[in-house]
């Protein structure tokens, strides 16, 4: 018991003699730098209006989402009739050019009627089948088929 009461009277003198002493707050470090709540402080809903500013208070700015709405349609709608235009003029090419090259190939089928020194269609063939002016055979599945002859196989008769 004695050793406590000795641990009790030097912690009292180390007390009165921190007491007397000058506190400088800025050798302790953290102590000056204020310190944020761990819970942010509650804010107020952004996406309301009140009725004091005229409009419903659980919808904001309804009609220019949908103009804007409106406005990103129009945009892509916009965009795929462009598209669409470039692919039928594509399309109007490629007819164009078929028709040209037929025209070419009906004039110089039989014997050249162009004029040129090395005729173009002298090459060329046309298929039976997908009536196309190609420089070789048609490779497509359907002209192949339609080329083959037809496999006759003989079924031998069952025997008796």
């Amino acid at each position: 018991m004695e050793g406590l009461v000795a641990q009790l009277e030097e912690a009292k003198n180390i007390i009165a003699e921190l007491q007397v002493a000058p506190f400088d707050a800025s050798k302790v470090p953290g102590i000056l730098t204020p310190k944020r709540p761990l819970k942010p402080k509650p804010t107020r809903d952004k996406t309301r209006i009140d009725e004091s500013e005229g409009g419903s208070i659980t919808m904001r700015g309804l009609d220019e989402k949908k103009q804007a709405a409106l406005a990103i349609k129009d945009a892509e709608a916009k965009a795929i009739q462009g598209r669409k235009a470039v692919t039928a003029a594509k399309k109007a090419a490629v007819c164009e050019e078929r028709a040209a090259l037929q025209v070419a190939f009906e004039l110089c089928s039989e014997s050249c009627r162009c004029g040129a020194e090395i005729c173009p269609m002298a090459k060329k063939q046309c298929c039976p089948h997908c009536k196309e002016i190609k420089s070789g055979d048609c490779r497509k599945q359907a002209c192949r088929t339609a080329a083959a002859p037809l496999m006759l196989t003989l079924n031998e008769p069952p025997a008796v």
